[in-house]
């Protein structure tokens, strides 16, 4: 009975003790198995975290200003407000469409950067859509095919040994390779995407937001991991646009033009018809002065003919200017561009000043390096061939 009472007493703080020291003693002969084995817990977590945890993405914006409220009306054909309508263009798949086709969005690199995998990739019209990955195997290339549905899985469609030309062709894609990029890898995994989902993935990574309450700013985001291909495919979208809206007001111009001419088509019926009536009129009252609605009409059609006239006027001048910015010489071209930029200011858009900023800017640059570098230096060169971009945009929007 004695025993049993003192088994059951409680731990006094001798044994306390004694129970922690034993667990020191055991931790420090223990103690690297223990570390080791925390390092490599920790090592494999992080590791799973960063290959399987959320990608990296990246985002970047430009902005659209619109000068004209009308110049995307001939969209408006469902009733949307003008303003919304550009809105409706910009996210169009009709739109999307050509972008995807210009930046051959179809073609997604898995698991790195694009550019950093390939130089280029020329896509034709009949793809062989699913997901595709290449394995280097002792020097020879294997390319692995799995198809939209997963009837076909990792089946080998290619092999063959690294070409010299860095080029792989197989589905309607041809890869242009960078030059040793498998001498640092293994493999490489993309996908070749049907020309409706690539376009739903674009609209996806797009987000455009007006800055201003009249609707003319308009805020364009994109994002996506690759930030250098997400700032090609944001480039290439807004020239697109810009492109558009230059195609609507071209449109909106001959519109303009159709009506006045009609108006004075007609106006020249009805002059006629008051023409013969006035001439009725006299000989059977010689003494009687000309009717208020023969004036009107008579007042109405030397508006239209002012406006028609002075339409044309402007046409002419503006097409004299671009023959003469055509036929000029290298150093004649940039005065012959900079009077057209300032014809445009006061009778084009609002985007101009945009445009004549820039080009003050690289002509004194111009100006600047001709005076210290050759004329075949690759800086004179650089500030010119940007100099010729800016003259394609400005022809564009005198068009």
């Amino acid at each position: 009975m004695q025993n049993n009472q003192g088994s059951n007493a409680p731990m006094t703080g001798s044994d306390s003790s004694f129970d922690i020291k034993k667990y020191i003693r055991l931790f420090k002969r223990k103690k690297w198995t223990l570390l080791a084995v925390f390092a490599v817990t920790f090592i494999v977590v992080f590791a799973a975290a960063l290959h399987f945890g959320p990608q990296q993405l990246y985002s970047t914006t430009a902005l659209l200003q619109f000068d004209d409220k009308r110049a995307l009306s001939g969209m408006n054909a469902r009733g949307r407000q003008e303003n919304d309508s550009k809105l409706g263009v910009l996210m169009s798949r009709s739109f999307l469409k050509r972008v995807v086709a210009h930046t051959d969005y179809q073609f997604q690199v898995k698991g790195q950067p694009r550019y950093s995998v390939i130089d280029s990739v020329r896509l034709e019209k009949d793809l062989k859509y699913g997901n595709y990955r290449i394995e280097k195997v002792n020097n020879v290339l294997k390319l692995y095919f799995t198809n939209p549905q997963k009837t076909i899985e990792d089946q080998v469609v290619l092999e063959t040994s690294i070409p010299e030309n860095n080029q792989i062709s197989y589905g309607g894609a041809t890869l242009y390779i960078k030059p040793g990029y498998w001498k640092t890898h293994d493999e490489l995994a993309y996908k070749l995407l049907k020309e409706a989902k690539a376009v739903e993935i674009l609209r996806l990574a797009l987000a455009p937001n007006f800055k201003n309450r009249l609707r003319t700013l308009m805020e364009i985001k994109i994002t996506g991991a690759d930030p250098v291909y997400i700032t090609e495919t944001l480039n290439v979208l807004v020239d697109q646009f810009v492109l558009q809206n230059l195609d609507f007001k071209k449109y909106h111009t001959r519109e303009v033009l159709g009506i006045l001419t009609t108006q004075l088509e007609q106006a020249k019926q009805e002059l006629d018809i008051a023409t013969d009536e006035l001439k009725q009129f006299r000989q059977r009252n010689p003494y009687v002065g000309l009717a208020g609605d023969a004036a009107g009409t008579i007042t109405n059609i030397s508006t239209i003919e002012s406006q028609k006239i002075e339409l044309n006027n402007k046409k002419y001048e503006l097409q004299a200017i671009i023959q003469r910015l055509n036929k000029a010489a290298a150093d004649e071209k940039y005065s012959v561009l900079s009077e057209l930029l300032s014809w445009l200011a006061v009778n084009g858009p609002a985007t101009v000043p945009a445009l004549a900023a820039e080009f003050a800017t690289l002509n004194e640059e111009r100006m600047r390096l001709e005076s210290s570098y050759a004329p075949g230096h690759p800086v004179l060169l650089e500030n010119k061939k940007k100099l010729n971009q800016l003259e394609q945009k400005v022809l564009l929007t005198a068009g």
